[in-house]
């Protein structure tokens, strides 16, 4: 009986390596090493400290964010709503820096990523293709804002469904924000894409 039922979990764990393995996550998995800054003091040195980072052989970008991947660090939940269809969704809320989408080669299918420095960076967001379903925009050639609390955002880009949770879990809506005013932003996760080969 111990020897079957040992034989099941080992068939059950290898189905469940190779689910992983194989699955479709939406972004580039591969040559990416993160880990996370404790220190908020270095939030005011993040510039000279990506510099450094990108200056070191082998490496090719680096990017930094609340969450990394698979429910490493920080999400919440927020609610928001579109003005101009009257729909409202509960979504996740990713941090995130201009290069985010870059390192882990996440498409933007619609509009465009964040501006490596735009003059009101904290008024702009991104979504993801789950939120804009429920959202039910239609496209953002014409302006496009969202009421999150007290903020109201523009959308200026729809990025295409990823795994930023475990991949067993179904996608939920997403709203990315590039801003430093979030507790997240001050003990980020650091991101780096090595050159391959």
């Amino acid at each position: 009986t111990i020897s079957v039922c040992i034989f099941i979990f080992s068939l059950l764990f290898s189905q469940e390596t190779t689910f992983l393995r194989e699955k479709p996550l939406g972004f580039n998995k591969n040559q990416i090493v993160f880990f996370k800054l404790e220190d908020a003091t270095h939030k005011d040195k993040y510039s000279k400290f990506k510099n450094a980072l990108t200056n070191l052989p082998g490496v090719a970008m680096v990017t930094r964010s609340g969450l990394a991947a698979w429910e490493f660090g920080m999400t919440s939940i927020s609610t928001i709503k579109c003005p101009e269809t009257g729909m409202t969704v509960q979504t996740r809320v990713m941090l995130v820096d201009s290069d985010y989408l870059k390192v882990y080669e996440i498409p933007v299918i619609e509009g465009e990523n964040f501006s490596d420095t735009p003059e009101n960076i904290n008024h702009l967001c991104m979504i993801n293709e789950a939120a804009r379903n429920i959202l039910n925009i239609n496209n953002i050639d014409r302006k496009k804002f969202l009421q999150e609390g007290k903020h109201t955002r523009q959308i200026i880009g729809i990025v295409k469904d990823f795994h930023f949770q475990y991949p067993f879990k179904k996608i939920d809506p997403l709203l990315m924000v590039a801003s430093d005013n979030y507790y997240g932003m001050k003990r980020p996760y650091i991101s780096i894409r090595l050159f391959s080969g």
